[in-house]
């Protein structure tokens, strides 16, 4: 067996000799990019004597086991007889401070550089440099010392004698996870019907490294379908890293019981599932300053130990399982669970990790290699098409400025960019037109002279900003970054007076998305509701030849009852006159046959109308309520597995119609009602626009379709194992009108019912 791993220098020192406190982080992907640019003016710069980007590997050797450690030095000179590395870092801070005290990881890094040199060119001493370039001004600071190759050897045996107890515990953990891959075998005794074959797909589409769209009816294990084949593809190095990526935490939560049921089969692989910074913060209150955070005071003088300890003695790291931990050595648990993603095979965590342009995971975005090793697995893929509209979108407002402005302290330099700052928002809030298709160049330059004020002012300031200054700031970043993926047939900026604020909106996300697909290795999109399939490999930046797969429903037809009755209107303007029809309909249908129901409404508002119309006979009522937390969620459906009947009252996409399993007489009947359009809107009308003039069904792309999606989704509770019976009742006539029809799920037999005693004696016979 092949016991090479490999490092970069970069994440070896860093690793090992961080120390101090998390402090709140003021970068970018715009900074990052200008870092980039200024690297390569400097190079350009470099005389004759230097080479650049120049590539060291050295292989260390310990215990019978080889770690390769690899990097690539910014510049190195050879001139009379002598050599010069040269490391490039930009930064924010002023250049006379950096004299006195710069960065000790950048020294460590170019130290490291100077070692393997040392020994690749038989040298005993090296001229070490640090320059460093101001992002704005673009001055340099050149920071030069000289190292006797014994110098360098003393540090590298101890950075690497603290790393290598660290390194064993990787070398060991590859053996036992090697084997187990070998003897691991699918879990239960037979596939269900189509799970065999979502399986083979994915593993040929990872075999391929193509990007594949599934629709399988749910019930039909797409967890285990996925993640079975993506693990054992680590076998034969097919795949490095899995990324499953989900809406929800109900949906995590099943990824994460796959392997714990993987893991009772014998499979060693480490796991960590990944969650929000305001769910796991430690603190009760997310200020990440060692002020304010006793977790963050001191915070990489400890985590090194955590690290060593959670990886020894967990396979997957929950929740549960990191803050235990976080607890137990006082560390900042979202940052240990991203610690720990690094050296993770399988990362479960929310779409934003992957997609959203400043949230994503930037140890694994800004590793091009192990992203081409990188599996992703994204579970109900049709909620990543608005999902990603609102991740490349964002919103500016007049008072966020003035309340930025209204900060103590603010410098000169910073007072004057932001009072420009506004009064440009202005402008554009008042001027001529309201819709912008080609982003306004005075924009796009007052956003970057405030950044630019702004860095400097928060980099150089000793006292704590105000969040009114900070929000600002990162909104600022959020805007700067969307321009990176700012094109006029996709984005449009658009003015909304009466809140007297800009907004950016993202009309089209195919192409971000693709952008971000093509760095990965292979990619499955899978969900219950993915059809039409051309709508979806367009809107997730899939090709248009795409490999597809469709399946069809493992459980028997006979044991789900569809039933329509296409009389009753529930358009807007019909709602209040039909409300007592409604109300009948569902009374009849609930008492035909008592037990656990849930109702589906397109919106609050038509929600709490029925609920209130139902009052006369529903005393099982439940209602979902706006901004329930995970203690209220759990407690709604707790009491659908309590003695008492329960009727539940939620609405369309919301949390309750996806990702919960609510099996068996949990569960023996849904209602819907409408079908599920969103409300009309500026955003919907713009994105229709936007694709009527591309010559696609814009109306279809902004309403019907992401409403058809809801219904198959909010339907598809109603079925989730072989034993499961149950009924659903659609209450809309459009239902019966063929374009509708042909977007609902393929195996759904819906049957016409004119009336009431039709209806009932339908639900007789069903359960009879």
């Amino acid at each position: 067996m092949d016991h090479k791993h490999k490092i970069s220098v970069r994440n070896l020192v860093e690793f090992v000799l961080r120390s101090g406190d998390i402090n709140a982080s003021f970068l970018s992907n715009r900074r990052a990019l200008e870092g980039i640019r200024l690297h390569q003016k400097i190079q350009k710069s470099y005389p004759s004597s230097f080479s650049k980007e120049v590539f060291l590997r050295w292989d260390y050797k310990k215990d019978e086991r080889e770690l390769t450690i690899e990097g690539r030095a910014d510049g190195i000179s050879y001139n009379e007889d002598r050599y010069l590395i040269d490391e490039i870092k930009s930064t924010q801070h002023h250049l006379e401070d950096l004299e006195e005290k710069s960065n000790p990881l950048h020294w460590a890094q170019v130290k490291f550089y100077g070692w393997m040199l040392c020994h690749i060119e038989k040298q005993k001493e090296i001229d070490l440099q640090l320059t460093y370039i101001h992002l704005e001004t673009e001055e340099t600071l050149s920071l030069k010392e000289t190292y006797t190759l014994e110098e360098l050897e003393n540090f590298v045996d101890f950075v690497m004698e603290k790393y290598w107890n660290f390194q064993k515990l990787l070398y060991d953990f590859r053996e036992k996870k090697q084997i187990s891959l070998q003897n691991l075998s699918f879990p239960f005794p037979s596939f269900r019907k189509g799970q065999r074959d979502l399986a083979v797909s994915t593993y040929n589409m990872i075999q391929q490294k193509e990007t594949l769209f599934v629709q399988a009816p749910t019930g039909i294990g797409k967890t285990m379908a996925t993640l079975f084949p993506a693990i054992k593809s680590m076998e034969s190095d097919l795949t490095q890293l899995i990324f499953y990526g989900t809406a929800r935490s109900t949906q995590k939560s099943l990824a994460k019981n796959v392997h714990s049921q993987l893991k009772e089969k014998g499979l060693r692989i480490k796991s960590v599932v990944l969650t929000s910074k305001e769910k796991i913060c430690a603190n009760g209150e997310v200020r990440c300053n060692p002020k304010d955070c006793p977790y963050a005071k001191g915070h990489f003088d400890r985590v090194f130990d955590a690290l060593i300890e959670l990886y020894e003695s967990e396979d997957i790291f929950d929740f549960e399982t990191l803050s235990l931990f976080a607890e137990k050595h006082k560390v900042c648990p979202f940052e240990l669970q991203l610690d720990l993603s690094d050296y993770c095979d399988l990362i479960i965590g929310d779409y934003n990790y992957i997609y959203h342009p400043q949230t994503s995971l930037n140890r694994l975005m800004e590793n091009e290699k192990r992203m081409k090793g990188t599996t992703l697995l994204m579970d109900e893929a049709h909620n990543l098409v608005d999902r990603s509209r609102s991740m490349f979108s964002e919103s500016l407002s007049k008072e966020s400025i003035l309340e930025a402005l209204a900060s103590s302290s603010l410098s000169k330099r910073l007072n004057q960019t932001l009072t420009h700052l506004f009064e440009t928002v202005d402008s554009l809030i008042y001027g001529f037109s309201s819709l912008y298709k080609k982003f306004p160049f005075p924009l796009e330059q007052a956003l970057e002279e405030s950044r630019f004020a702004m860095n400097d002012f928060l980099s150089n300031i000793e006292e704590e900003p105000s969040d009114a200054l900070l929000n600002l700031y990162f909104s600022i970043l959020r805007w700067e970054t969307l321009l990176l993926y700012y094109q006029e047939d996709s984005f449009v900026l658009y003015s909304e007076k009466e809140l007297e604020r800009l907004s950016l909106l993202c009309l089209d996300p195919r192409f971000p998305l693709e952008q971000i697909n093509e760095r990965f290795g292979g990619i499955v999109f899978f969900s219950a509701t993915l059809q039409p399939f051309s709508y979806h490999k367009y809107m997730l930046g899939g090709k248009e030849k795409a490999p597809v797969l469709e399946l069809e429903s493992p459980f028997p037809k006979e044991n789900f009852k569809i039933l329509h009755p296409p009389s009753i209107p529930t358009t807007y303007q019909y709602r209040e006159s039909s409300l007592k029809d409604v109300s009948q309909f569902m009374k009849e249908f609930t008492e035909a046959k008592k037990g656990n129901y849930l109702f589906f409404f397109p919106s609050y508002a038509y929600l709490d109308s029925v609920f209130e119309e139902n009052q006369s006979w529903d005393s099982y009522g439940k209602k979902q309520t706006p901004h329930m937390d995970e203690k209220e969620q759990k407690e709604f459906l707790s009491a659908f597995y309590g003695e008492e009947p329960v009727h539940g009252y939620a609405v369309l996409g919301g949390m309750f119609s996806e990702g919960i399993d609510l099996v068996g007489d949990s569960l023996i009947g849904v209602v819907v009602l409408t079908i599920g359009l969103p409300g009309l809107s500026v955003e919907r009308d713009l994105i229709k626009e936007n694709f009527n003039e591309k010559g696609l069904p814009g109306y279809d792309i902004a309403y019907t379709i992401p409403g058809i999606i809801k219904v198959a989704q909010s339907g598809g509770r109603v079925i989730r194992s072989e034993k499961d019976k149950g009924q659903l009742l659609l209450i809309d006539q459009r239902f019966a009108r063929r374009d509708i029809f042909s977007l609902l799920p393929h195996h759904w037999k819906i049957e016409p019912i004119g009336n009431i005693e039709e209806m009932k004696e339908n639900i007789d016979n069903f359960w009879r």
